[in-house]
């Protein structure tokens, strides 16, 4: 499948909100169809970023341009993406990374795992749901990872699904099982 080839920019910084709102402005003025958000500490929280930005821009894409997957629960952070998807009218593009600033994981206060750890956090776990699987009843049932009946995306039976059509990347850095977590 052939898709159309767009361009994006990388917005990390801001000063205050008007400056952000004007970054995000001027990045759709020029022409840009995609803003990303890197998720690194000491820069924007991408997920508030990412809301401000589509409420200054009318037609650009919000990017989590990458998320450092380990520092997120698969359950939390598919809420959140798909809670930022719903009230930007399906504007967000996810994209996921392994994490590879050991300074940060130190910063944040978590262990920063080895590479292959990094790369496989979310495999036993994807963050959507698998696929369907037979009952009793011969019926087709979605399932968890854990094997719990999923009701609804992020619903009250806890299994967790980016909203459909949502997509998602993975960064350059990230092992090929990074992908295959986030993408099936």
């Amino acid at each position: 499948m052939v898709q159309d080839f767009r361009f994006g920019v990388a917005l990390g910084a801001a000063t205050s909100r008007a400056s952000w709102v004007e970054r995000c402005r001027r990045a759709e003025g020029l022409g840009f169809d995609v803003i990303g958000v890197p998720d690194h500490l000491g820069m924007l929280a991408p997920f508030p970023a990412m809301m401000l930005a589509a409420e200054a821009t009318e037609r650009v894409r919000l990017n989590t341009f990458v998320l450092n997957a380990p520092f997120y629960s698969p359950a939390l952070l598919a809420r959140d993406a798909a809670t930022v998807d719903l009230l930007t009218d399906g504007r967000v593009e996810l994209g996921l990374g392994a994490g590879y600033a050991a300074a940060e994981f130190e910063r944040a206060g978590i262990p920063f795992p080895t590479a292959r750890e990094r790369a496989t956090c979310w495999t036993p776990r994807r963050p959507r749901c698998a696929p369907p699987s037979r009952t009793r009843s011969r019926r087709r049932a979605r399932r968890d990872p854990a094997g719990r009946r999923c009701s609804s995306p992020g619903g009250a039976t806890g299994c967790w699904a980016w909203p459909r059509g949502t997509p998602t990347s993975s960064g350059c850095r990230a092992h090929a099982r990074t992908t295959r977590a986030a993408c099936g």
